[in-house]
């Protein structure tokens, strides 16, 4: 028996944060904060010692016979056993916890890009790996903190595990570059899409929330096997078959947390898709909004911000139905007077919703033109980017119209003339906007020539968080009026990112000229999922 030292009695997930934790029962502060279900605290006595004998068998064996794979001098060795691990996380599924895979096998079929965390040597199913490495990077700081919760009580029916396995492996096959583990997440995503078809067909687990996460995280794998640069056909048609399960759930669904986080979520997806396709928001979605206000405590800013987004569906489908029929004129006017409504809308909002502008001096940050923007949150960081992004959207249009009837007559009217000047103060307004939350979301260290992020850096912000960035920045690149330093600063930061969460399309995006939509950029299932 070996004496181990003393223990950290912190929870599991205060333990793999590396954070300090309160130690409070039955739920520690730190997961209470982050709306997460807290693991628990280990038995300390059981943890001070253990045993070596197998240990120094296998180090007996090791000299006695050729290993079958040799590490890498720079991978670490040893050997690590996740069991308890991923034990901690989903207590009640510790008998769906296998041992198949020793460092060897785990070794050769990941490769050597692997980062530090996953090239321990882990005597686990690969599924196992993936959803450990998911739910340690990928979950926390997106809308997704509820899935810990929901796959831990999922019963063997339920279709989230398989839908969750088929995630988990394709964001861990995008962070190894194997191509075996995303047809490992393929399989898993046929087993996933079948069960969820079967839940559905059945009007009691129809309406369960794991049904309704399972579409969630089948929209989640489209974004993650998607190689184009424009959004995937498959996540739109995901995003609506979850708008029909809200209708079908309900008043019910309010009535829980996870239920009224999962609908605001579904809501977001559902206003982003019509406002990408040009078509209204859907009338049921609009009635279970006026259902769902009483639920939820207090001023809530992001139902203001709903509601106008829904003024810009119909502005935008009355536009693409009037074909050009529209005169120029009222479409300039409509546009404008919802513009003001957006940005009259901010001035509203509360104290703990708004930021603090500061200056910084240090060459080596990435502060943009040394104006960083500090809030109180990276929720309201990424609301106020959503704000910015509907606001360019806006003043696009207005832009593009005036800058066509000032071409196209010798005496343009005034109020063109007036508006295009507008509009191209407001979105470079907006576009510094953007540029200056990018600290928030990044590492202040990164210097604008680097472009590995190590995002598995526990010291830095989630990728959830990070890639809540791309879809901005890729709107601030591709914007015609934005001035050249901002567009590159923007370029810049969407090229690193790219690498960083290894998102090819992010570094593609960066590269492309100004005639790019970004309305319909791909990126938009990055940023929606992970924020």
């Amino acid at each position: 028996m070996v004496y181990r030292g003393k223990p950290s009695a912190a929870c599991h997930l205060c333990r793999s944060r590396r954070i300090k934790c309160d130690l409070k029962r039955p739920s520690c502060t730190q997961c209470t904060n982050r709306y997460l279900v807290c693991p628990g605290y280990r038995t300390l006595v059981d943890l001070y010692f253990k045993s070596e004998n197998e240990s120094v068998a296998r180090k007996v064996q090791r000299h006695t016979e050729p290993p079958a794979y040799v590490i890498p001098a720079s991978t670490p060795q040893g050997r690590v056993d996740v069991t308890k691990e991923v034990a901690a996380l989903f207590p009640s599924r510790t008998n769906d916890i296998h041992r198949t895979y020793d460092i060897d096998t785990f070794s050769e079929h990941l490769g050597t890009s692997v980062s530090p965390f996953l090239c321990l040597g882990l005597p686990q199913p690969v599924e196992d790996i993936g959803l450990a490495y998911f739910m340690s990077f990928y979950v926390p700081g997106s809308h997704f903190e509820y899935l810990p919760s929901l796959y831990n009580d999922a019963d063997t029916s339920s279709p989230l595990p398989a839908v969750l396995h088929a995630a988990s492996l394709a964001s861990l096959s995008h962070e190894t570059g194997d191509p075996s583990l995303m047809e490992l997440a393929r399989k898993s995503y046929v087993k996933g899409l079948t069960s969820t078809n079967t839940a559905l067909s059945n009007a009691t687990t129809a309406v369960q929330d794991s049904t309704l996460a399972s579409i969630l995280l089948l929209s989640l794998f489209e974004a993650l096997v998607w190689d184009g640069i424009y959004t995937a056909i498959n996540w739109t048609a995901h995003t609506m078959g979850a708008m029909a399960l809200l209708k079908l759930r309900g008043e019910a669904q309010f009535r829980t947390e996870i239920g009224r986080r999962m609908f605001s979520q579904v809501g977001n997806n559902v206003r982003v898709s019509c406002i990408q396709r040009q078509v209204r928001s859907p009338p049921e979605l609009l009635e279970l909004l006026s259902i769902a206000e009483p639920y939820f405590e207090g001023f809530n800013p992001k139902f203001m911000l709903a509601h106008l987004a829904t003024e810009l569906t119909e502005l935008l489908d009355r536009g693409r139905r009037a074909q050009g029929r529209m005169p120029p004129l009222e479409i300039v006017r409509a546009t404008r007077q919802l513009d003001v409504k957006f940005m009259h809308a901010m001035k509203r909002l509360p104290p703990e919703w708004q930021y603090r502008e500061t200056q910084s001096q240090d060459e080596t940050s990435i502060s943009f033109q040394g104006t960083m923007h500090q809030y109180p949150s990276h929720h309201v960081a990424q609301f106020w980017n959503s704000y910015r992004m509907i606001r360019v959207l806006l003043n696009g249009i207005v832009y593009h119209v005036a800058r066509c009837e000032i071409e196209r007559t010798s005496l343009p009217d005034i109020e063109f003339l007036e508006a295009e000047q507008k509009a191209i103060v407001n979105i470079t307004a907006m576009a510094e906007g953007i540029c200056a939350s990018v600290q928030h979301f990044m590492p202040t260290s990164l210097s604008a020539t680097n472009s590995s992020v190590d995002f598995c850096n526990t010291n830095l912000p989630s990728r959830a968080c990070a890639a809540s960035l791309l879809w901005p920045l890729s709107a601030v690149r591709s914007s015609s009026t934005v001035p050249k330093a901002t567009a590159q600063y923007a370029s810049d930061r969407l090229r690193e990112l790219g690498f960083g969460l290894k998102i090819r399309q992010a570094v593609e995006i960066s590269q492309i000229g100004h005639e790019f939509d970004a309305l319909k950029d791909g990126l938009v299932n990055f940023s929606l999922f992970r924020s």
